[in-house]
């Protein structure tokens, strides 16, 4: 059965009695049988787009789903009401520029995921680790060198090697530029 055609047949019917001109909301009497549903989503201004969940058995197979939203992109992340299992995350992988296929079991796009401040605050702890690591590495030769001086004073033996390794690290540097 070609539900385009079908399609096309309900509306054509519709604009060749007038049923809906001039008009802009309609009342339809819903039983739950196909027809009256299949008649609601048809009345319904909906694209559809193809999703792909992210996780989950299904996640490697592409659904139908109604898209009432326009500002919904393709590779946004969205929440989904399933048709079966409540609600989930799923990525819009395609949007049909009508609605080109059947959406069953009321399945419907119910809005973009927000993943800015997520994102935001992963990236910050990112740099903040990154930050420390570097921050202690500089802290241990700080530390390691006051160490050195701070015991030289101390003990001579330990001033004149410290001098003698100084000296050669300056050769050592001088020798790579």
């Amino acid at each position: 059965m070609d539900v385009n055609n079908i399609e096309k047949k309900v509306w054509a019917y519709i604009k060749a009695n007038n049923m809906l001109e001039d008009c802009s909301n309609a009342v339809v009497g819903v039983s739950g049988g196909a027809d009256s549903v299949c008649l609601m989503l048809m009345l319904n201004d909906y694209i559809t787009a193809n999703v792909q969940f992210l996780d989950g058995t299904n996640h490697n197979m592409q659904y139908s789903y109604a898209l009432y939203d326009p500002t919904i992109c393709v590779s946004d992340i969205v929440v989904v009401k399933t048709g079966h299992h409540g609600f989930a995350l799923a990525k819009v992988i395609e949007i049909a520029p009508e609605s080109a296929a059947a959406v069953q079991f009321g399945r419907e796009i119910v809005s973009k995921v927000d993943f800015s401040a997520y994102t935001a605050r992963q990236e910050k702890a990112k740099q903040l680790k990154e930050l420390k690591q570097k921050m202690d590495a500089k802290v241990k030769v700080l530390q390691s060198t006051a160490l050195y001086e701070l015991l030289a004073e101390k003990d001579p033996e330990l001033a004149s090697m410290l001098t003698a390794y100084k000296e050669l690290t300056k050769k050592e540097d001088m020798n790579h530029v």
